[in-house]
């Protein structure tokens, strides 16, 4: 029942490992002056405020390494001194969650604030920090943080709220049917409409794809941009190839990233070439950020190709592809150990790859020789679409994240960048248990079924080649379009501390009060399920399933504390500071907050 996470060090702070480093670090320091601090801080080394220079010596800073952190002893002496504000100023908040349940013990309830956050490292969201304390009372110098022309002039702002209102809605479909211009509308989320070819019995799937009309694609980013996977064109073909009875994805080669601007759209065709011989058909995949009416006057369009290859009538291969002996019923195949999936993160992120919620899929990874074997989810919120697709593509990406880790040197960017003999036997998958084999430096091959074992895809061979942060960069410049700015993972909603009203908790105790026990319980649901948007910055809570996993939207500690703190005011029942980790589901919290409920009206 505790959680436990491992640290990639090779000491052990705080224990007499450190004592081998003692005369080092004296003679190392002997030369350094201390000043004295500008502002004063409360010392988790010995106890007491510093303010004067000649404290932090050498000797102050060995032992700050050699002995034991007092954090909570000094959380609570500061709670004792009446501050009511802890700020973690830090690239993840780590530290509130220990704050939260200190000050709980103390029966006090400070405000709670981080910096940044893990995937979103820029001044956007140091800003929305600095907001969340300003709004709840914290005097802000906004001159000391904000450009010139922001400060140098006062507005008088409408006396009203503005209302933002957030939707789960993730793309838009064109009021105007497709058939009005002469095409075939797709029901493909990525695919728009079907253009015939004259003459080549070939045909033209077209698309416009934007960070509003597709949100999910905003999780994928590398160096700083958003970058569509690779995976997206591998699902596009093979949707293209089901239009001829070509059920077979010869090859796909990507050649050219394909990096979504963050205002705007971009138009994306995948052409399909006239039957060969041998009844293969070419298909690619391009984009262009003209406007379809430029070709008409004369100014032509610019288009990049993304990916090319064929399709096929027939099966290339024989055989059930990667991961032989894994269909003996035993999941994971004997002898497979696992990994570390905090250190492949942290080996994707090395190489320019930051992952938000919609492709965190991959659940867990093995390892038995050169066979890897994993297991991948689509998120809850994709799962309504992933009928519309062969495969999903933040599934297939999850899935071939282990490929990834494994190209390329430690500082090299790798993009799957070759597909070949790609069969898909089922479509609509939501999760996945993968089997991978090393069959060269940079290549694999991989099958891929469902918990059931039934077959989902494979292909003889996928591989990847390194691609460099200027690459990237120079594909996100396009016209007068700028480059991207640094990575937006998480941009699909800012979550922010909206404090409980006085109204509101006298309103739920007095409906509380009257109900049945049965009916309480469905009200709760409806509160807990309405708290849960409210902190992920959502108009509604329509969408939530009452078994919806909360970590799988999103959720992370410090939005998981804004929710429990938000339902301990609501409803005056004090909460431990885990219990979203407790009970991670709507319906879990509410049967909780119910017993607790229940046992306060009895008493």
């Amino acid at each position: 029942g505790v959680r436990v996470r491992r640290v990639a060090v090779d000491y052990a702070s705080h224990t007499r490992h450190v004592e081998a480093v003692e005369e080092v670090l004296a003679a190392e320091l002997a030369g350094v002056t201390a000043l004295a601090p500008e502002i004063p801080f409360y010392s988790s080394v010995d106890g007491t405020w510093i303010g004067q220079a000649d404290v932090l010596d050498a000797g102050y800073w060995y032992r700050n390494l050699r002995h034991t952190v007092g954090f909570e002893p000094a959380v609570r002496a500061l709670i004792g001194e009446g501050f009511g504000v802890f700020v973690e100023v830090s690239p993840h908040p780590v530290l509130l969650q220990p704050v939260s349940e200190i000050a709980d013990t103390a029966e006090v309830t400070p405000l709670l604030v981080g910096s940044l956050r893990r995937g979103e490292g820029g001044m956007r969201r140091m800003l929305t920090s600095l907001a969340e304390a300003f709004v709840r009372g914290v005097d802000v110098d906004w001159t000391a943080v904000m450009p010139t022309p922001y400060t140098r002039h006062q507005l008088d702002l409408p006396t009203y709220a503005f209302a933002h209102e957030h939707y789960w809605i993730q793309r838009t479909k064109s009021a105007t049917p497709a058939g009005s211009f002469g095409q075939t509308e797709s029901d493909h989320p990525l695919l728009g409409a079907v253009v015939e070819l004259p003459q080549s019995d070939g045909l033209v799937f077209t698309s416009r794809w934007s960070l509003r009309t597709h949100s999910w694609l905003a999780d994928h980013a590398v160096h700083g941009a958003v970058l569509v996977p690779g995976a997206a064109f591998v699902d596009l073909a093979i949707r293209a190839g089901d239009e001829f009875g070509c059920e077979i994805l010869d090859e796909l080669v990507t050649d050219a990233p394909l990096v979504l601007p963050e205002e705007g759209s971009v138009r994306v065709h995948v052409a399909v070439g006239g039957e060969d011989p041998m009844g293969r058909r070419s298909v690619a995949v391009y984009s262009s950020t003209g406007d379809a009416r430029d070709a008409g006057q004369g100014g032509g369009q610019e288009w990049t190709r993304h990916a090319y290859g064929t399709l096929s009538p027939e099966a290339p291969f024989a055989g059930a592809g990667a991961g032989a002996g894994a269909d003996s019923g035993q999941w994971p195949p004997a002898g497979a150990e696992p990994v570390d999936l905090a250190d492949l993160s942290a080996v994707l992120a090395k190489k320019g790859y930051v992952h938000g919620p919609a492709f965190q899929g991959l659940r867990a990874v093995w390892r038995r020789g050169e066979e890897l074997f994993a297991e991948a989810a689509l998120a809850q919120d994709q799962r309504p679409d992933a009928g519309l697709f062969g495969l999903h593509p933040a599934l297939l990406d999850a899935a071939t994240q282990p490929a990834l880790s494994l190209a390329g040197s430690d500082d090299e960017t790798p993009l799957l960048s070759a597909w070949h003999d790609v069969v898909l036997h089922a479509e609509g998958a939501t999760s996945l248990r993968i089997m991978l084999t090393r069959t060269g430096s940079d290549t694999l091959s991989f099958a891929a079924v469902d918990e059931t074992g039934t077959p989902v895809l494979r292909m003889r061979s996928v591989a990847a080649r390194p691609v460099s942060a200027e690459q990237v960069g120079a594909a996100a410049v396009s016209g007068d379009r700028e480059r991207l700015p640094e990575v937006r993972v998480r941009r699909r909603r800012p979550t922010v501390q909206v404090a409980v009203s006085a109204d509101e908790r006298r309103a739920l105790a007095d409906r509380l009060e009257t109900l049945p026990a049965a009916e309480r319980r469905e009200l709760l649901l409806d509160v807990v399920r309405t708290q849960i948007a409210a902190v992920l910055g959502y108009a509604t809570a329509d969408r939530l399933g009452a078994d919806q996993g909360l970590f799988e939207i999103g959720f992370d500690s410090l939005i998981a504390m804004q929710l429990r703190n938000r339902l301990a005011e609501l409803s005056g029942t004090k909460l431990p500071s885990n219990v979203v980790f407790e009970y991670p589901t709507p319906s879990m919290l509410a049967a909780f907050l119910h017993e607790r409920t229940t046992d306060r009206l009895a008493g």
